[in-house]
């Protein structure tokens, strides 16, 4: 079975969120084998920099990372890919992966190692998405993406 990990900064969200977290988590057990690893953010200070920041944030990151998996870290400067295209890329990868991390950094974004450990680097938007808001997007995307490789009607 597929193996889909995402590692996101931030460990406490507003309820309708959560939910949505949840909904989607249940959505896809018989699909794939979803972990989620939530790292704690890094509080902004006087003593630490935004890029000191997401430097802290990126070594718990990096602290989980396999490279035996796909690596996507999720970043606005990353490739638009169409939903159709992210069902595309899971199922070639599943070739050449069994296992795969998907990277959602803090509100600083994403530590620029991490960007250059990435097999891939996917944006969802144009827009600037808080990272909350963003794990749900992925999440919806990730399904959406299983329903298409698995010809179901949920994406018409």
């Amino acid at each position: 079975m597929l193996k889909i990990e995402i590692i996101s900064v931030g460990t406490s969200y507003p309820a309708w969120l959560a939910e949505g977290f949840n909904e989607y988590e249940k959505r896809m057990k018989s699909k794939c084998n979803l972990v989620v690893r939530e790292i704690d953010s890094v509080k902004k200070s006087r003593k630490l920099n935004a890029e000191e920041k997401k430097m802290a944030e990126g070594k718990s990151i990096i602290a989980l990372l396999d490279r035996s998996s796909r690596i996507i870290s999720l970043d606005q400067s990353g490739k638009h890919w169409t939903s159709e295209k992210l069902a595309e890329n899971l199922n070639e990868w599943t070739h050449l992966a069994s296992r795969f991390q998907f990277l959602i950094g803090g509100s600083e974004g994403l530590f620029k190692e991490i960007i250059d450990l990435s097999d891939n680097v996917f944006s969802l938007s144009k827009l600037t998405l808080p990272h909350a808001l963003a794990r749900l997007v992925l999440f919806e995307q990730l399904y959406r993406a299983l329903m298409i490789n698995s010809k179901h009607p949920y994406h018409r």
